[in-house]
């Protein structure tokens, strides 16, 4: 992937803020926490 990507660089464009990077990684590990509690128990 990395040979493929250098022969053809892009700039990374951004999707998100900012200020809406903290909660969607706190939305995600709140999620991977239930899936971890639930495969548990």
């Amino acid at each position: 992937m990395i040979d493929a990507w250098n022969d053809d660089p892009k700039p990374f464009a951004w999707t998100k803020t900012a200020d809406e990077i903290p909660d969607n990684l706190a939305n995600y590990c709140t999620q991977i926490n239930q899936l971890n509690n639930d495969l548990r128990y």
